[in-house]
């Protein structure tokens, strides 16, 4: 069966959100072996709007959203949770940093949970009597 042109478009769309992802895990992963910690890696990637275009698509989109956009430290939560999560992955594979598919995966859930309406009010709604 033939590739519609529709499937070709996403196909090509998500092969360019894993290629930016593969990118910015390997400038990431460089900036801290040079021992910055993990706003001074983004930021020295990152710093002028231009660069930031050469984010993933999903990250924007996290970075964009209402809940980091009015937390002044909404981003370093972020990179902080990404930060967790590579350790977690390593601490459980041997070492072994995930794959870029994997975390453009991750990226692509969270901007989608962000997005949803339901998942922002049941968030809204936690208190700390919920822990």
């Amino acid at each position: 069966m033939p590739v519609s042109p529709e499937e070709m478009k996403l196909h090509q769309a998500m092969q360019r959100e894993v290629a930016l992802t593969e990118d910015f895990l390997a400038g990431y992963q460089k900036s801290k072996t040079a021992g910055n910690n993990v706003e001074q890696a983004f930021d020295s990637m990152y710093s002028s709007a231009e660069a930031t275009q050469q984010l993933p698509e999903s990250l924007r989109l996290i970075f964009a959203n209402a809940a980091f956009q009015n937390n002044p430290k909404g981003r370093d939560h972020v990179l902080d949770g990404l930060e967790f999560g590579l350790a977690e992955y390593a601490k459980c594979n041997g070492g072994d940093t995930p794959d870029s598919t994997l975390v453009s995966a991750a990226f692509c859930e969270a901007a989608v949970l962000l997005s949803s309406k339901e998942f922002i009010s049941a968030l809204d709604s936690l208190s700390n009597s919920h822990h």
